[in-house]
Order: C-alpha cells, then sequence, then structure tokens
C-alpha cells in the first residue's frame, strides 16, 4: 500500500501526523475586542475550536500544491476502525477500489478509505474519513512535510483520487418543492448580539 520512495513535496494521500485537526463543537469561545476601560466592542474578534492532535491524509489533488495556486490545502482525519468481523473488515478493503465495487454492485462505504498498519506509526488498521476534512495554509507545506509518515503507492493514490470523486459527485434526489420553505428572517445579532458592557474594575 505504501511507496518505499517519497516524493519531495506533499502529495494526495500522504499520511501525515499528528497534527491539529479542529473539531468543532455547540460550545464555542468568542472573543472581542476591548479597551482599557473594560468596554467590550461589538464587534466580534475570533472563535476558538478545539484541535486535538491527529493523523491525517492529504486529500487535495496533487496539482493543488502548484506554486500560487491555491491559499489552502485539505486532509481528512484518519480514525481507528475499532473491533471489526473479519467480513467487515474484507469489505472496507474492497471499498478502496471503488470503481470495481460499482461495476460488480457491491455495497460499500463510501466515505472511508481503509489503511493498513504503518510499522513505528500506528500498528493497527485504520481508516480515513472523508467526513472529517479540515485545511491548512499552503504557507505551511514545507513545515508539515517534516511530519510525513507514509505515501501511497500510485495505484492506490488513484483509488483514493476515485473514491474521492465517488464520494462528493454522488447522485442525490432534490426535495420536492412543497416541502421547502422561505428563508428565516436575516439575524441581525449573531454572537456579538450577546456582548454586554464589562464592568469596571474596581
Amino acid at each position: 500500500m505504501y511507496s518505499a520512495l517519497w516524493s519531495p513535496g506533499l502529495r494526495q494521500g500522504d499520511v501525515l501526523g499528528e497534527l491539529p485537526f479542529a473539531i468543532s463543537s455547540n460550545k464555542v469561545e468568542w472573543s472581542f475586542q476591548g479597551s482599557v476601560t473594560g468596554t467590550v466592542s461589538q464587534q466580534a474578534g475570533y472563535a476558538f475550536v478545539r484541535a486535538q492532535p491527529r493523523f491525517v491524509m492529504v486529500v487535495s489533488h496533487d496539482c493543488e500544491f502548484n506554486e500560487n495556486k491555491r491559499s489552502h490545502f485539505l486532509v481528512a482525519r484518519i480514525e481507528s476502525i475499532g473491533k471489526i468481523t473479519d467480513e467487515e473488515r474484507e469489505v472496507l478493503i474492497a471499498g478502496n477500489d471503488v470503481m470495481k465495487a460499482i461495476e460488480e454492485e457491491r455495497h460499500v462505504p463510501l466515505d472511508t478509505f481503509y489503511l493498513e498498519p504503518i510499522p513505528g506509526v500506528f500498528e493497527d488498521a485504520r481508516r480515513v474519513n472523508f467526513c472529517a476534512i479540515t485545511s491548512f495554509a499552503m504557507e505551511l507545506t514545507k513545515e508539515i512535510l517534516g511530519s510525513k509518515k507514509a505515501e501511497l503507492q500510485h495505484d492506490q493514490r488513484i483509488r483514493l483520487r476515485n473514491k474521492l470523486g465517488v464520494f462528493f459527485g454522488r447522485d442525490a434526489e432534490d426535495i420536492p418543492e412543497d416541502q421547502k420553505a422561505a428563508p428565516p428572517p436575516k439575524d441581525e445579532g449573531g454572537p456579538a448580539a450577546r456582548v454586554v458592557e464589562a464592568e469596571p474594575q474596581a
């Protein structure tokens, strides 16, 4: 699955880690502009989101790393599979070749790319979760390259590319017009609307 030789830069399918992977939740901390007198601005500053160290896989296409083409590149979270049966594992492995699975009309999970263990990195088989994706700035590419743990063989990279295409490009039926409604009134407040003036310090 993994190449014995590595390319000089980042490529689609590279395993990196561990990197801070932002995970949003229903609780977000906000920062706001303030003054020395204790008055808080109504303008929200930054939202703080938890970022836990995770192994990730590059899912941006190789050409996205061409100079000055993109400001960010995408990575997907690598997760433990847990205890599964041999039959379930075989389905995950077969699912990596999604084009063959489609041809054979075989049901496989589309949101997963199966990974074999990487000695010295993780000793158990894992999966790439296409439903958990975040971005990193291109200006961090050289620094992040130092965290590279493995590079896919080219045939495996093609399978990854095909599966990403199927996952994001699969058909979906539209919702009937009689089940749709007009958008709700625009909220003029947002996070800043909950801000109150800070009490002066004694």
